[in-house]
């Protein structure tokens, strides 16, 4: 079963809705995957790579515990993972076989985790936009765009340390946030209110500008100029010529941030990837054998 696994790994983008049914389809700040047990029929374009049987597990656990990411094993891409299963699994046209690859998936990303990762992880999207914060800013009032995995992991990291503001285009999900944490709602879209708050965390992502120069022109006016503006969202809804030394980070800058890695971190790394592909191995066996004997009950039963 494991031998008919496809990927489709291609820059992040927006699917069309019901053009992928039967794929698990998953969109990072870095990538959009389509992963299913069969080619797709139609042309996918150049920058799409196809990767079938077990190199595409391999490439799919690789992903999940962040080894393919820029921060380095960051801890955001499995949330990501789990609420795109969650919404595989209310499909209608759900894979079985699928949905049994991606549980072992999860189980595999756990266990590499907790043998070779255990440190590195720390340094994540969120830990590295706190440590920005508490370092450059000495305002406690932040202001979180978006209400997704990413969102909802800010919310938890940054509630102890600063006064946190909210803001959405989901309703039905902020509601949902309200449930778990303590925060101030600002109606989406009120730009005029977000200016008002000094420390802004932009985790949308959109084909669509939503602060320009004049937005960052009274926002820093207000601030004066010692505000944090990070943007986190891909694709990227910000357009200003303002840099770090202006208060405004991007997502490179926080890649940047995670490229230093030390000996011993990287010994963690290699270790890790030793490791997934010996856990390739025994998937290919598990979902060989498994397959064989479903053939024999089949056989028995004829």
């Amino acid at each position: 079963m494991l031998s008919c696994l496809n990927i489709y790994n291609m820059p992040p983008v927006e699917l069309p809705r019901n053009v992928f049914e039967g794929f698990f389809t998953i969109t990072t700040c870095q990538r959009t995957l389509i992963v299913g047990l069969e080619d797709i029929k139609h042309h996918m374009g150049p920058n799409v790579m196809h990767i079938k049987g077990s190199e595409a597990y391999g490439y799919l656990l690789e992903t999940i515990t962040g080894l393919k990411s820029q921060v380095l094993a960051e801890s955001e891409i499995v949330c990501q993972f789990k609420s795109a299963f969650k919404s595989y699994l209310e499909t209608t046209k759900r894979d079985g076989r699928l949905i049994t690859i991606l549980e072992k998936l999860f189980k595999d990303n756990k266990d590499i985790r907790s043998l070779f990762l255990k440190n590195i992880g720390q340094q994540s999207y969120t830990g590295i936009s706190k440590k920005i914060l508490l370092n450059k800013s000495s305002y406690n009032e932040v202001l979180i765009l978006g209400s997704g995995t990413l969102a909802q992991a800010l919310i938890k990291l940054l509630s102890k340390k600063f006064k946190i503001f909210l803001s959405a285009r989901n309703l039905q999900k902020v509601d949902e946030l309200k449930r778990q944490f303590h925060f101030q709602q600002i109606p989406w879209p009120m730009i005029e209110e977000f200016k008002k708050i000094p420390n802004i965390l932009s985790t949308i992502g959109a084909y669509k500008t939503y602060f320009d120069d004049s937005f960052f022109i009274d926002w820093n006016n207000i601030h004066h100029a010692k505000g944090i503006f990070i943007d986190l969202g891909s694709p990227s809804t910000i357009q200003t010529s303002l840099m770090i030394n202006d208060g405004v980070y991007r997502l490179f800058n926080i890649f940047n941030e995670c490229k230093a890695l030390s000996q011993e971190k990287e010994l963690q790394i290699i270790n890790a990837k030793n490791a997934i592909k010996d856990i390739v191995d025994k998937r290919m066996k598990y979902f060989d054998i498994s397959l064989l004997n479903n053939n024999k009950e089949f056989l028995l039963g004829l």
